[in-house]
């Protein structure tokens, strides 16, 4: 602004007006200027004593951090608020809150799945947000492998019935897969659901209850899928969408299907799951005999283990179905980046 200033011969006044800024403000910003001090400072009485950051760090690390917030901040501020402005301690927080949460996706065991057509996933997490306020419910069923997106269905609120019948039309219509991993939903664990997966001979994989890793790559989907929508949405009208929305929907899910993927070595979900499912077609003896194994390794588990809980027979299935997978190349399991083998406790493999 001096530059202005000396430039065109303007007064402070007229330079400031134009601008829309403070008179003031620019003023004391140019004395700072002059006698090398720092132009913009933050707000509020400088405060007395330094911080001890160390230790600060430290105790908001043992913190119960949350999602978006933190516990027991306010106690702490109080303990610091001489030498610590509130902001200066409110971004020290989100920090440390950050560090916390990656320090624990890096201890999450991660599954990484080699083949498609070997393993399916079911969702249907949240209802999806239309244009002009409305929402429907989705339920998105992909290939684990290949990201390989099926023609969603459309519901007020599936039944199992409707699941049942959902999960039938796609099994027949794509030969089915060996796996099919689902949340802990009473619809998609419908004695219907099941009869349809026992017809087919697909093995049921529950997912663990709160635990990420095992479910966020549908619930990632249904984002992606919220955007795609939104986006082919944008200029159409409002009224009467919902009657045709699972014409939009299997138009987006096709789009996204087609898109080439870094994941995929810039492949597309499409081409990769119709060119590599073939390699493992499995007849009914071959279905029965896996099963039979997983049944054994399970009830085994259970036996050492001498846990004959809800949860425990529920995480003997997944130990047993991830051993089988592992044993044959289906998957590997990552844990802080590093592969693990497979595990079961003394136990021939064979």
């Amino acid at each position: 602004m001096s530059l202005i200033r000396s430039r065109f011969d303007l007064p402070w006044h007229q330079i400031c007006e134009e601008a829309e800024m403070s008179y003031w403000n620019v003023r004391r910003w140019c004395r700072r200027l002059r006698e090398g001090r720092a132009v913009m400072r933050q707000p509020g009485p400088k405060k007395v004593q330094l911080p001890d950051y160390y230790a600060l760090r430290c105790e908001l690390r043992r913190l119960k951090a949350g999602r978006k917030r933190t516990r027991g901040t306010g106690t702490v501020y109080e303990q610091h608020a001489e030498s610590i402005s509130r902001r200066d301690f409110q971004a020290l927080v989100k920090q440390a809150r950050e560090e916390t949460h990656q320090r624990q996706q890096r201890r999450m065991r991660h599954i990484r799945w080699h083949v498609p057509g070997v393993a399916w996933a079911v969702d249907g997490k949240e209802p999806l947000r239309l244009p002009g306020g409305s929402r429907t419910n989705v339920q998105l069923m992909r290939d684990l492998a290949s990201t390989y997106k099926f023609e969603p269905l459309a519901h007020e609120h599936a039944v199992g019935e409707e699941i049942a019948g959902y999960l039938d039309h796609h099994f027949s219509k794509h030969d089915p897969p060996l796996f099919l991993k689902r949340d802990n939903k009473a619809n998609v664990n419908h004695r219907a659901v099941d009869e349809v997966l026992a017809r087919h001979l697909v093995i049921p994989l529950n997912s663990p209850c709160y635990y990420p890793p095992y479910n966020g790559g549908v619930e990632h989907d249904q984002g992606e899928l919220q955007r795609a929508l939104a986006e082919d949405l944008a200029y159409r009208p409002h009224t009467g969408l919902k009657d045709h929305i699972e014409a939009y929907l299997k138009a987006a899910v096709c789009r996204l299907n087609h898109m080439r993927r870094r994941s995929l070595g810039g492949k597309n979900a499409c081409r990769v799951f119709f060119d590599q499912k073939g390699g493992v077609r499995l007849n009914k003896r071959e279905r029965r005999a896996i099963l039979d194994w997983i049944k054994q390794q399970a009830a085994r588990i259970i036996e050492e283990t001498k846990d004959a809980s809800r949860r425990a027979i529920n995480a003997a299935w997944r130990i047993a179905c991830e051993a089988w997978l592992q044993i044959h190349g289906f998957i590997s399991v990552t844990e802080n980046g590093k592969v693990l083998p497979y595990f079961l406790p003394r136990m021939d493999h064979n």
